[in-house]
Order: C-alpha cells, then sequence, then structure tokens
C-alpha cells in the first residue's frame, strides 16, 4: 500500500521550517520525514533518516493527514493511577517526613530501610509484596572468600 500524503497546505520547504521551529524533537524528527517523503525520498529512506520503521512513518502520515503539524506531537500518556488513596498518601508521608525511630524500628540506615516495611504495611492497611533478589548459585571450587565477595 503507498504511503499517500493527502494534506498539501504545507510543502516539504514548510515542514523542515516547521520542524526547526519546533520545540518538540519528536515532533521535528516527524516534519523531517514528512518532507523527506515528499521531496521524492523513498518511504523506507526517509524513515531511516528519522529514526523510525517504516510502519511507523506510516502511522504519522495519517496523523498529518487527519490533523496536520499538531498531529505530529506526541499525545500524552494515560497516567497510571497511584497505588495509594489521598488518605493513605498522607499517613504515608507523615510516616516519611517523622524518620525511623531507632528504639522503636531499629533503623537507622538507609539499606536497612526494608525493616520498615511491616510498619508501613501495617499503618497503610497495604499487602506486602516482597521483591526478590537473585543471587549466583555458589561455586565449590571458589576459595570462600571469593564466594563471599560474589554474593554481596
Amino acid at each position: 500500500m503507498t504511503l499517500a500524503i493527502t494534506r498539501l497546505d504545507l510543502t516539504a520547504d514548510d515542514l523542515r521550517r516547521a520542524a526547526r521551529s519546533s520545540r518538540d524533537v519528536a515532533q521535528s524528527r516527524h516534519c523531517l520525514a514528512i518532507a523527506s517523503v515528499l521531496r521524492g525520498q523513498s518511504r523506507t529512506a526517509a524513515a531511516a533518516s528519522a529514526g523510525m520503521q517504516r510502519q511507523t512513518l506510516r502511522d504519522w502520515v495519517h496523523r498529518y493527514n487527519a490533523e496536520g503539524i499538531a498531529g505530529l506531537l506526541d499525545r500524552p500518556r494515560p497516567v497510571r493511577s497511584g497505588l495509594l488513596n489521598a488518605e493513605q498518601r498522607t499517613a504515608f508521608d507523615a510516616i516519611v517526613e517523622a524518620g525511623p525511630d531507632v528504639a522503636v524500628d531499629g533503623v537507622v540506615r538507609a539499606d536497612e530501610a526494608p525493616a520498615l516495611a511491616p510498619a508501613l504495611h501495617a499503618n497503610l492497611s497495604l499487602v506486602a509484596q516482597p521483591r526478590r533478589r537473585l543471587v549466583r548459585p555458589l561455586d565449590p571450587t571458589a576459595s570462600a572468600t571469593r564466594r563471599l565477595r560474589t554474593n554481596r
């Protein structure tokens, strides 16, 4: 299927000027790729010069045909809702601002922070999801000091 650019209100030079004046790097690349096609460059070469695949260029041409230069901007991605609701976020902020209590938590350094997880989960009524650390298997032929060094 051919790549038909049906919107002809801007020339290749106009698209290049728009690319130069755009503050969005991705929009500039999209403008330059479409300008290359308008100048007669092959779709594969135009896509490669803009750092994209031919199919991606086709998708951007469809957006350009439908919306013009404004369609060449990346659309904002949907934001994932947070894991905490507003009340839990406020409680979490209070816990972080207060910092660890050595007498209660037994924690004074950041690398000991996993010890705070039960308190956070209890205060915020969350279910703990432990992270797993992959450890390389011990080499039985290695010396004891080397085995200790490789599994830190």
